[in-house]
């Protein structure tokens, strides 16, 4: 399991890092500052995911050891849906305050707000189904999906800046990526 995780990590990070260095070339000075803008902004609202997937893993944990699959797949349901209402909320205020942002951040437009509203959103799930691959002892897939999400960022963020969606197309292909992974991962824990 150990040895699955770093693996993990380490082509994570690496690929991480090719990812943004690919974003440097490719965006202009410009739109790279407002990418690294928003995906810092991302970084910071996104925190608190880790207290949830740390909470989520150890009442999985609980459950799995007590091989209570009843309460574990109500658990998986009902976190998400409670998950799905505060993401609602995630986006309503992202749609709320677009206009500020904007302005804070010097953006030409409010669609990176609304995509960081409906990143920030997305995100969510992947980390509940990371929290119950990891209460599961799911460590292999845990590890491949960590470093196939940053796989598919740098192949569809790359593939959308080049067509010429700027900022925009970085950010969308994080979400294409994610809603790839997401779908990976419930055929995962379906099993």
């Amino acid at each position: 399991a150990s040895g699955w995780l770093f693996l993990g990590t380490v082509a994570g990070g690496i690929l991480g890092y090719v990812f943004h260095v690919l974003m440097g070339r490719m965006l202009n000075p410009i739109e790279y500052g407002l990418f690294s803008t928003i995906m810092a902004l991302y970084a910071v609202f996104s925190t608190p995911l880790a207290t949830l997937m740390m909470v989520i893993s150890r009442k999985v944990s609980e459950y799995r050891a007590r091989q209570d699959f009843g309460s574990l797949t109500h658990f998986f349901y009902s976190i998400n849906i409670r998950s799905a209402i505060f993401g609602a909320l995630i986006i309503g205020i992202c749609f709320l305050f677009a206009p500020q942002l904007q302005a804070y951040l010097k953006a030409p437009n409010s669609n990176p707000i609304y995509l960081l509203g409906a990143l920030l959103f997305l995100t969510i799930f992947p980390t509940i189904n990371n929290a119950f691959m990891q209460g599961m002892q799911k460590f292999e897939w845990f590890s491949a999906l960590g470093s196939l999400s940053v796989f598919l960022k740098i192949v569809f963020s790359v593939t959308l800046v080049w067509l010429g969606y700027g900022v925009a197309g970085a950010l969308g292909g994080l979400l294409l990526a994610y809603m790839l992974l997401l779908a990976l991962a419930y055929g995962v824990l379906s099993r």
